[in-house]
């Protein structure tokens, strides 16, 4: 599990639970001594606005959900003015046997450039994809995947549209490391990972 991290602001790349296997759940809590007002956004929705009182914790699932990116906005009480909303925000996934959890990227978090140890879509039973979201919600940015110290073709400056989130696999590929490189504006990056019916998900190495 992921260092527990403080926020008011949190990204993943991805919900499913539409999937075959999939249950998907995200979890907010909230440590201030004053109530926070919350939102759970998944694919440019709002899935849950919610009061947390001092201390409480809620624990969603969106059945037959499936897209990205998801966040979670928390805002401090309004009756109290401009007072701290840091909360806590995993986000936790089974699918068969496997059980996931993984922190969520705080907006301050979010930068330019990723990395990973590796990428593995060549080994029999696995599949290997690495989600990139654009936060923009105005401007276009261009990022280039490089595995092995070589750009992949048709990720080398590719230009996703502002809050769009892409998918892609790399068939045949296993090699390291795993860079993603952005011009124009920060993105948030993952690892999805299916191998013999298990499934993980990792962030970047350098998120913590």
């Amino acid at each position: 599990m992921d260092t527990v991290r403080l926020s008011d602001y949190f990204y993943w790349t991805w919900y499913d639970q539409q999937s075959p296997g999939f249950t998907n759940w995200v979890l907010v809590s909230n440590p201030n001594i004053h109530a926070v007002y919350l939102d759970i956004i998944i694919f440019g929705t709002v899935g849950l606005s919610a009061l947390l009182t001092p201390g409480e914790s809620v624990t969603t699932t969106f059945p037959g959900r499936k897209g990205g990116p998801v966040e979670v906005l928390a805002r401090g009480d309004r009756i109290a003015g401009a007072v701290p909303a840091d909360v806590v925000a995993p986000r936790r996934v089974t699918f068969g046997p496997s059980f996931g959890e993984t922190i969520g990227y705080r907006s301050g978090d979010l930068k330019s450039n990723y990395h990973w140890t590796w990428c593995d879509n060549q080994t029999p039973g696995m599949t290997n994809w690495i989600l990139v979201y654009n936060p923009s919600s105005v401007s276009s940015i261009t990022y280039t995947v490089i595995i092995g110290g070589t750009p992949v073709p048709g990720y080398i400056n590719r230009p996703p549209e502002p809050e769009t989130v892409e998918t892609p696999t790399f068939p045949g590929i296993m090699a390291g490391p795993v860079e993603i490189h952005s011009l124009g504006g920060v993105i948030v990056t993952s690892q999805r990972v299916l191998y013999n019916g298990y499934f993980n998900e990792v962030s970047d190495t350098e998120l913590n």
